[in-house]
């Protein structure tokens, strides 16, 4: 009974992980969990016909051991994934920065034209003004 147990948590924690791992490692895997597998279910039938119980299951380390790389595996994924997030989120915010680094030039590069041309603009009614106060006093000559 508790290798059926087993057997149904390994299968539901290997269709989580073949979504996680690549094919060939998931196919590995697989392959020595169904001899570990194999082997417990002869000994268990074994020990059935014989109505001896089993003192020791051959793949309880090995279980133990699948699990603990599951974790592993899934705690990379989500260190990895975090990782991404983290990576994304900088780039959004330099992405940002970027465009508001760019946005103060175009500001600054009009108000610099704005003001040339206020300059301009004053030189002219300087030039005005002074070509006016020239007439003037050729007039009253």
């Amino acid at each position: 009974m508790s290798l059926c147990i087993l057997a149904h948590i390994l299968k539901l924690c290997f269709k989580v992980v073949k979504h996680l791992l690549n094919e060939d490692l998931f196919v590995f895997l697989m392959r020595t969990l169904k001899e570990k597998l194999t082997q417990s279910f002869l000994l268990l039938k074994r020990t059935l016909e014989t109505k001896v119980e089993p003192t020791k299951p051959d793949n309880a380390p090995f279980v133990q051991d699948v699990l603990k790389r599951l974790n592993e595996i899934a705690k990379s994924k989500e260190d990895q994934s975090m990782a991404i997030r983290n990576k994304e989120k900088d780039t959004r915010e330099i992405q940002s920065i970027k465009e508001g680094i760019e946005s103060l030039l175009k500001i600054a590069g009009r108000q610099e034209q704005a003001q040339k041309q206020q300059e301009a603009q004053r030189q002219q009614e300087v030039k005005k003004q002074e070509e006016i106060k020239r007439q003037q006093e050729l007039q009253k000559k």
